[in-house]
Protein backbone atom coordinates (compact mmCIF):
# COMPACT_ATOMS: atom_id res chain seq x y z
CA UNK A 1 0.00 0.00 0.00
CA UNK A 2 1.43 3.31 -0.76
CA UNK A 3 -0.02 6.43 1.22
CA UNK A 4 0.44 9.65 -0.69
CA UNK A 5 -0.99 13.28 -0.79
CA UNK A 6 -3.49 15.49 -3.04
CA UNK A 7 -2.43 18.94 -2.37
CA UNK A 8 -1.90 19.41 -6.09
CA UNK A 9 -2.64 16.03 -7.37
CA UNK A 10 -0.28 13.37 -7.41
CA UNK A 11 1.50 11.88 -10.71
CA UNK A 12 2.79 8.64 -11.08
CA UNK A 13 5.11 7.71 -13.98
CA UNK A 14 5.97 4.43 -15.27
CA UNK A 15 9.14 4.45 -17.05
CA UNK A 16 9.04 1.28 -17.93
CA UNK A 17 6.62 1.85 -20.15
CA UNK A 18 8.99 3.47 -22.46
CA UNK A 19 9.26 0.97 -25.21
CA UNK A 20 12.18 1.83 -27.02
CA UNK A 21 10.31 2.39 -31.25
CA UNK A 22 7.20 1.62 -30.32
CA UNK A 23 3.86 3.11 -29.86
CA UNK A 24 1.42 3.10 -27.79
CA UNK A 25 -2.58 2.82 -28.20
CA UNK A 26 -5.29 2.06 -26.44
CA UNK A 27 -9.51 2.13 -26.67
CA UNK A 28 -12.54 4.21 -25.75
CA UNK A 29 -16.02 2.87 -26.38
CA UNK A 30 -16.78 6.03 -28.44
CA UNK A 31 -13.79 8.08 -30.14
CA UNK A 32 -10.23 6.68 -29.11
CA UNK A 33 -7.96 9.31 -27.95
CA UNK A 34 -4.54 8.26 -30.26
CA UNK A 35 -0.94 10.81 -30.07
CA UNK A 36 1.61 10.23 -32.92
CA UNK A 37 5.04 10.55 -32.33
CA UNK A 38 6.83 13.14 -34.04
CA UNK A 39 7.89 11.03 -36.89
CA UNK A 40 4.15 9.48 -36.94
CA UNK A 41 5.61 6.15 -36.74
CA UNK A 42 4.34 5.39 -33.10
CA UNK A 43 0.84 5.64 -31.79
CA UNK A 44 -0.65 6.00 -28.49
CA UNK A 45 -4.46 5.20 -28.18
CA UNK A 46 -6.37 4.89 -25.15
CA UNK A 47 -10.07 4.19 -24.62
CA UNK A 48 -12.37 3.36 -21.60
CA UNK A 49 -14.89 0.60 -22.02
CA UNK A 50 -18.22 1.10 -22.38
CA UNK A 51 -20.78 2.46 -19.75
CA UNK A 52 -23.16 -0.59 -19.95
CA UNK A 53 -20.23 -3.40 -19.88
CA UNK A 54 -20.17 -5.25 -16.47
CA UNK A 55 -16.28 -4.77 -16.65
CA UNK A 56 -15.02 -1.03 -16.47
CA UNK A 57 -11.47 -0.66 -17.69
CA UNK A 58 -9.18 1.79 -19.12
CA UNK A 59 -7.42 0.35 -21.86
CA UNK A 60 -4.55 1.38 -24.28
CA UNK A 61 -2.72 -0.12 -26.94
CA UNK A 62 0.52 0.57 -28.96
CA UNK A 63 1.21 0.47 -32.63
CA UNK A 64 4.34 0.84 -34.21
CA UNK A 65 4.37 2.18 -37.95
CA UNK A 66 0.64 0.88 -37.51
CA UNK A 67 1.69 -2.95 -36.71
CA UNK A 68 0.34 -3.39 -33.23
CA UNK A 69 3.14 -3.85 -30.81
CA UNK A 70 0.92 -3.94 -27.41
CA UNK A 71 -2.10 -5.64 -27.72
CA UNK A 72 -5.02 -3.64 -25.49
CA UNK A 73 -4.08 -3.21 -22.17
CA UNK A 74 -5.67 -2.44 -19.19
CA UNK A 75 -5.28 -0.18 -16.07
CA UNK A 76 -6.57 -0.54 -12.87
CA UNK A 77 -6.21 1.44 -9.62
CA UNK A 78 -7.35 0.55 -6.02
CA UNK A 79 -8.02 2.61 -3.02
CA UNK A 80 -10.00 2.01 0.09
CA UNK A 81 -10.86 6.32 -0.17
CA UNK A 82 -12.11 6.56 -3.58
CA UNK A 83 -13.58 4.42 -6.08
CA UNK A 84 -11.78 3.83 -9.45
CA UNK A 85 -13.17 0.65 -10.55
CA UNK A 86 -17.21 2.72 -11.51
CA UNK A 87 -16.94 3.00 -15.01
CA UNK A 88 -15.12 6.32 -16.46
CA UNK A 89 -15.65 9.01 -19.25
CA UNK A 90 -13.74 11.25 -21.09
CA UNK A 91 -14.57 14.50 -19.76
CA UNK A 92 -11.52 16.76 -21.66
CA UNK A 93 -8.25 16.16 -23.58
CA UNK A 94 -5.58 18.45 -23.97
CA UNK A 95 -2.96 18.01 -26.52
CA UNK A 96 0.38 19.17 -26.70
CA UNK A 97 3.76 19.14 -28.66
CA UNK A 98 7.26 19.58 -26.96
CA UNK A 99 10.15 20.32 -29.14
CA UNK A 100 13.06 21.12 -26.50
CA UNK A 101 16.27 19.55 -25.45
CA UNK A 102 18.66 19.06 -22.29
CA UNK A 103 22.41 18.30 -21.55
CA UNK A 104 24.08 15.80 -19.70
CA UNK A 105 27.37 15.11 -18.21
CA UNK A 106 27.18 11.35 -18.84
CA UNK A 107 26.25 8.67 -21.58
CA UNK A 108 27.45 9.20 -25.43
CA UNK A 109 26.03 12.32 -25.99
CA UNK A 110 25.94 15.30 -24.30
CA UNK A 111 22.67 16.77 -26.22
CA UNK A 112 19.84 14.82 -25.45
CA UNK A 113 16.51 15.62 -28.04
CA UNK A 114 13.23 16.18 -25.71
CA UNK A 115 10.66 15.78 -28.47
CA UNK A 116 7.49 14.57 -28.11
CA UNK A 117 3.62 14.69 -28.55
CA UNK A 118 1.28 14.57 -25.58
CA UNK A 119 -2.44 14.19 -24.89
CA UNK A 120 -3.69 14.84 -21.00
CA UNK A 121 -6.87 13.03 -21.07
CA UNK A 122 -9.06 13.76 -18.12
CA UNK A 123 -11.38 10.95 -16.71
CA UNK A 124 -14.16 11.12 -14.67
CA UNK A 125 -16.50 8.62 -13.22
CA UNK A 126 -19.62 8.91 -10.51
CA UNK A 127 -17.08 8.21 -7.67
CA UNK A 128 -13.30 9.46 -8.69
CA UNK A 129 -11.38 12.02 -11.58
CA UNK A 130 -8.18 10.56 -13.08
CA UNK A 131 -6.00 12.14 -15.43
CA UNK A 132 -4.06 10.42 -17.71
CA UNK A 133 -0.72 11.99 -19.40
CA UNK A 134 0.18 9.79 -22.37
CA UNK A 135 3.40 10.82 -24.58
CA UNK A 136 4.76 9.28 -27.81
CA UNK A 137 8.47 10.09 -28.73
CA UNK A 138 10.17 9.11 -31.97
CA UNK A 139 12.42 6.67 -29.65
CA UNK A 140 8.97 5.05 -27.53
CA UNK A 141 6.26 5.93 -25.50
CA UNK A 142 5.69 6.70 -21.83
CA UNK A 143 2.23 7.77 -19.59
CA UNK A 144 1.62 8.68 -16.04
CA UNK A 145 -1.54 9.03 -14.29
CA UNK A 146 -2.66 12.08 -11.93
CA UNK A 147 -5.33 11.81 -9.12
CA UNK A 148 -6.22 15.47 -9.15
CA UNK A 149 -7.63 16.37 -5.64
CA UNK A 150 -11.25 15.31 -4.95
CA UNK A 151 -13.62 14.74 -2.09
CA UNK A 152 -12.34 15.95 1.86
CA UNK A 153 -8.80 14.08 1.25
CA UNK A 154 -6.02 15.20 1.85
CA UNK A 155 -4.29 11.33 1.41
CA UNK A 156 -5.39 8.59 -0.23
CA UNK A 157 -3.74 4.83 0.10
CA UNK A 158 -3.35 3.45 -3.27
CA UNK A 159 -3.91 -0.72 -2.67
CA UNK A 160 -3.01 -1.79 -5.72
CA UNK A 161 -2.00 -0.75 -9.15
CA UNK A 162 -2.45 -2.91 -11.89
CA UNK A 163 -1.39 -2.41 -15.41
CA UNK A 164 -1.51 -5.02 -17.31
CA UNK A 165 0.68 -5.52 -21.12
CA UNK A 166 -0.37 -8.15 -23.55
CA UNK A 167 2.00 -8.44 -26.18
CA UNK A 168 1.43 -9.45 -29.83
CA UNK A 169 4.50 -11.43 -29.49
CA UNK A 170 7.76 -12.26 -28.24
CA UNK A 171 9.85 -9.47 -27.56
CA UNK A 172 12.79 -8.34 -25.61
CA UNK A 173 12.07 -5.30 -23.34
CA UNK A 174 13.63 -3.49 -20.59
CA UNK A 175 12.35 -1.65 -17.69
CA UNK A 176 12.89 0.38 -14.75
CA UNK A 177 11.92 -0.47 -10.63
CA UNK A 178 10.44 2.64 -10.80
Amino acid sequence: MKKTGLNNGIKMYFGGVILAAFLLTGCTASEPIMVNSPDGANTFQLSVTDQSTTIHAINFLIRKNGTPVLLPSEIKITSREIDFISPFSINKVEESSVENEWTTDFGERKIIPDNYNQVKVFLESATARLNLICRAYNEGVAFAYEIPRQGNFETISIDEESITYKFSKDYNVWSTPK
